[in-house]
């Protein structure tokens, strides 16, 4: 018995860690419409396992999330990013509520910057944050989240201080 349980550890930590994440996209894939947006699921082949893709919804649009939830992610946010698509966003998560202050060293693209509460609702928004500047960007309120999006969406979407956000497949 202890020699079975010994291989099928050895077996899990060589099939989790030591494979490239390129078995992702070799799988079966499976498409869902959210408010009319195209989500991907994909397993992974060795362990049928199911990858969902984070996703955040404000009003009828959502939103593909990338999580910043370490002090290196957050440092790091969009920088250097060339490019962002309407349906991208990224999400730095605090351990604690806080004035997350930003700023746009570094990155490309101009964001609309969203503060977001525990109970999920937007309490500040700055938009159009311009690329490169040093000037912090400071909410008025404490917040658990902040989410960025490509500029030009808060006013377009009608989003506002005090709307609803929802997390899909986000474990905070």
């Amino acid at each position: 018995m202890k020699k079975i349980t010994l291989i099928f550890l050895i077996t899990t930590y060589l099939t989790i860690i030591l494979f490239p994440l390129s078995i992702y996209s070799k799988g079966k894939t499976e498409q869902t419409d959210i408010s009319n947006q195209q989500i991907r699921y994909e397993t992974i082949p060795s362990m049928d396992f199911v990858y969902r893709t984070p996703l955040i919804q404000i009003k009828n649009t959502t939103f593909n999330v990338e999580i910043a939830d370490t002090p290196e992610l957050r440092a790091k946010g969009l920088m250097h990013k060339p490019y962002m698509d309407r349906t991208e966003s990224m999400l730095f998560v605090f351990e604690h509520p806080k004035k997350a202050s930003f700023w746009m060293k570094n990155t490309y693209v101009a964001l609309d910057i969203l503060w977001i509460n525990s109970l999920k609702k937007i309490v500040d928004i700055k938009e159009d944050a311009v690329p490169f500047t040093t000037i912090p960007l400071t909410p008025e309120h404490y917040a658990s989240y902040v989410l960025e999006i490509k500029s030009g969406l808060v006013r377009e979407l009608g989003i506002k201080v005090g709307d609803s956000v929802k997390f899909i497949y986000i474990p905070y």
